[in-house]
């Protein structure tokens, strides 16, 4: 999946010069023929999942098409309350793509599972 998307990723942006990509400090082994490729429309954040969401906001109401990569529960959780106000409230045209939901990095510890664990 990931490779998919990175490559479909390319193909768009080979055609459309918007298209930029965010991760935060996520994806390697698999960003680099973006990077290499496209390195004026690559931003590397760091560890910073809600700056990675607000940017992208303003970089998609600059008229840019950006896509904000990393797994799911720092893509979903993280930055939660900056996809509720500078992506949806605000309407802005940015793409959200989070991989690795469920136990799919479980041995990285409980940061890295999206599910809630029940105690019993």
């Amino acid at each position: 999946m990931r490779k998919t998307f990175i490559n479909t990723l390319v193909e768009l942006a080979r055609k459309d010069k918007r298209i930029f990509l965010i991760t935060p400090d996520i994806g390697y082994s698999v960003l680099e023929p973006f990077m290499h490729e496209f390195p004026e429309r690559y931003l590397n954040v760091g560890v910073a999942e809600q700056n990675a969401v607000s940017i992208a906001a303003g970089l998609a109401l600059s008229g840019l098409i950006p896509y904000v990569y990393t797994i799911m529960p720092f893509v979903a959780m993280r930055p939660y309350e900056q996809i509720r106000v500078d992506v949806a409230y605000m309407n802005t045209n940015v793409r959200i793509i989070g991989v690795g939901a469920g136990f799919s990095y479980g041995a990285a510890g409980a940061t890295h599972i999206l599910l809630k664990i029940l105690q019993l």
